[in-house]
Order: C-alpha cells, then sequence, then structure tokens
C-alpha cells in the first residue's frame, strides 16, 4: 500500500500552529522586548529572544505540585 499524497497546501495548513491567546502573546512580547534591550537592541536576535521569551513564560505557568 502507497502513502497517501498529501497536497503542499494541505501539509502547511497542518503545520501551522494553534493561535497564541492576547493575554500570554503580550506576555511574551513584553519579555522579549525585555531580552532585546538588554542586549542594546542588536539585529538579528529576535527569534531567539521570542523563543527564550516563550519558554520563560511556558515554565513559569506550570505547577510542579
Amino acid at each position: 500500500m502507497r502513502p497517501s499524497k498529501q497536497s503542499k497546501s494541505s501539509r502547511q495548513i497542518a503545520d501551522i500552529p494553534p493561535p497564541i491567546p492576547p493575554d500570554l502573546r503580550e506576555k511574551i512580547e513584553i519579555s522579549a522586548y525585555y531580552k532585546s534591550a538588554a542586549r542594546g537592541f542588536a539585529p538579528g536576535y529576535e527569534l531567539d529572544d521570542w523563543l527564550a521569551a516563550e519558554a520563560e513564560i511556558s515554565s513559569s505557568g506550570r505547577k510542579d505540585h
């Protein structure tokens, strides 16, 4: 049996992550901004700042107990 061919557009749609709730997005934006400010807003680190902020915010919301 051959794997079914999935069209490129349906694969792209499936790869889109769900939207971030506005309140969570704002927290990430603020954290990423301060991370960038701490580096003097040097260009080229935008994604790193965003991902670090996202990880920081998501880990602070977890309940370990």
